[in-house]
């Protein structure tokens, strides 16, 4: 796609999302996004559903196929690719440094986050955030807040 012309909303709008990666690479990282938040503020999916209501946006939300939709809960396809290898063996150090950085550069952008809203958006496990969540705050670089399921994290 050609640049677009000045003052032409379409044409930009097009040619954004055509650089993103296309309309369902967009769609599926904005409800990712949208679930990420919400999850980080501790919202539930009526939450969810009752925003697309009042945004104009829960046609698509219900055409979503329940695997998709599971996917983006789960964090499984997430925008980055993982750096755990596929399998199953431990990280490298190279790894798991690539991941501390993925997980900083995170945190900085949104403080204050669950582990859960880590993990969807880097598409890995929890528990494997988690772990290195714990290294990095033993090495005082992130600091905590809460306990258990609800422990938020931030940059020092």
């Amino acid at each position: 796609m050609e640049k677009p012309e000045p003052g032409n909303t379409q044409e930009l709008f097009n040619f954004m999302v055509d650089k993103l990666g296309g309309e369902n690479r967009v769609k599926s990282d904005f409800l990712r996004n949208k679930i990420s938040n919400m999850d980080a503020k501790s919202k539930t999916v009526g939450d969810l559903i009752n925003e697309a209501e009042r945004d104009g946006w829960e046609q698509w939300l219900k055409g979503l196929n329940l695997g998709d939709f599971a996917d983006m809960l789960s964090g499984h396809g997430g925008r980055r690719h993982s750096v755990i290898p596929r399998n199953g063996k431990r990280m490298t150090s190279k790894e798991k440094e690539e991941l501390h950085k993925q997980i900083l550069s995170y945190l900085k952008e949104h403080p204050w986050s669950q582990s859960s809203a880590l993990a969807l958006e880097l598409g890995l496990p929890t528990r494997t955030i988690g772990l290195h969540l714990k290294a990095l705050r033993e090495q005082g670089i992130v600091a905590t807040d809460g306990e258990k399921v609800k422990m938020r994290y931030k940059l020092l």
